[in-house]
């Protein structure tokens, strides 16, 4: 990303930084109106208007913006905290049912931001809602979101879906969806999670009735960490905001020592560290002093700061022709045995996935014969590039080691 490129996203980030609104406004009387346009098509672009608005409000004597954009900033705060005051309600809906079957729900991420953690219902855009169910309690999970009138959208087994994801596929009502987990990361994923502490460690949702569960902290901003890092730093600027927000909401309570001592369990200790400085640096996120320091792994590099930097900010990631990133992941550092499980995976998805994918009956048999029709379109696709690998082709070699350059870093020992 080109410092040109980037001016306008800088000038986001200053406004959006974790400060005083006396120290904040001092800040932004430099900025000039070319300067605010600049800013509010930042904003739009990365989905952050209702924060932006939310933090000018603070200020004590407002920019002068364009009325039309002011007022666009406005209507993004009011819009998210009406969707949101819906998701709400949906959601107690839920837990309600939920509670009659004895089922506990720990809520993640933008249910828990949303309504626990940041200072306004509307800061905050849910997609979905994303509920931590006990494995054993799925089947019943399951007949309960049915029973309000949600749907998936293709037919699933949950003793297959438990072998390669971490949620069953998304429940869908209208347009709300929600998300049942079972665990908070991928079962293909290096990450080494105790689901018994997580759970252990819950803590209740504070004045919530129907009851939910909320994870402790510190699993709370690893989760965020090791969500972000799992997606490669997609929709950076929001959710490094969520971390900063977390941060700064439980700083006095935090386990300093703990969070760093499990970060290197779950093996997130790298992306932890590069993830808070971010967060310190955008977003002045409150951290003791010398922590960063302490987290710093020695063959951390100025190049990995760029690269984690550059995908954070940027919309979308940049299309290289010549390597699908998909078939670049196959040739990270990983062991052998998640590698081919992977690609097993991959190759050869539930019966219900290629049937949805090929717009077949749910219970015919011909999905059967569709496994070598995917086994062609995927040849088609990207036979070429792994022929090209394979031979050692060298400018796909190193396109690969690129792209695979933060996550292997992120992911060593």
């Amino acid at each position: 990303m080109n410092n040109e490129s980037y001016y306008p996203i800088k000038l986001l980030l200053r406004c959006l930084r974790l400060e005083t609104p006396e120290k904040k406004a001092q800040a932004l009387t430099i900025y000039t109106p070319a300067d605010w346009e600049n800013v509010l098509d930042a904003a739009h672009l990365h989905g952050v208007q209702p924060l932006l608005a939310w933090h000018l409000s603070r200020l004590p004597e407002q920019p002068s913006l364009p009325q039309n954009r002011y007022r666009e900033l406005q209507h993004s705060l009011l819009n998210c905290a009406g969707r949101n005051i819906q998701r709400f309600h949906d959601l107690d809906d839920i837990l309600s049912r939920l509670a009659k079957i004895h089922t506990p729900v720990i809520l993640l991420k933008g249910a828990h931001l949303a309504k626990f953690v940041y200072p306004h219902a509307g800061l905050r855009p849910m997609g979905d809602l994303d509920l931590l169910i006990p494995q054993d309690r799925l089947g019943q999970a399951h007949q309960a979101l049915v029973s309000l009138g949600y749907t998936a959208k293709r037919n699933f087994s949950i003793q297959r879906e438990r072998k390669t994801h971490h949620h069953l596929p998304p429940y869908h009502r209208h347009n709300r969806i929600v998300e049942l987990h079972w665990t908070i990361a991928s079962p293909l994923s290096p990450s080494n999670i105790d689901l018994e502490g997580v759970w252990q460690r819950a803590r209740p949702a504070p004045g919530h009735n129907p009851p939910a569960w909320l994870l402790s902290p510190e699993d709370l901003l690893l989760h965020l960490s090791l969500h972000l890092l799992q997606d490669e730093f997609s929709s950076g600027i929001r959710r490094i905001y969520d971390i900063a927000q977390a941060l700064d909401f439980y700083q006095a309570e935090l386990d300093w020592e703990m969070l760093a001592s499990r970060a290197h369990q779950w093996g997130n200790n790298k992306g932890l560290f590069l993830i808070f400085r971010l967060s310190a640096e955008w977003y002045n996120a409150p951290l003791p002093n010398g922590y960063l320091e302490s987290l710093q792994p020695p063959d951390f590099t100025p190049q990995i700061e760029r690269l984690a930097l550059q995908r954070a900010l940027s919309v979308a990631r940049p299309s290289k022709l010549d390597l699908h990133p998909n078939v670049a992941r196959l040739w990270r550092r990983q062991p052998l045995r998640r590698k081919v499980a992977a690609l097993f995976h991959s190759l050869f998805p539930a019966p219900e996935i290629i049937a949805q994918k090929y717009h077949l009956q749910p219970d015919t048999h011909k999905v059967y014969w569709y496994y070598g029709v995917r086994m062609k379109d995927l040849l088609a696709q990207y036979g070429g590039q792994v022929r090209r690998l394979l031979s050692g082709d060298p400018q796909l070699h190193e396109l690969a080691a690129q792209e695979n350059l933060l996550s292997d870093w992120c992911l060593k020992s």
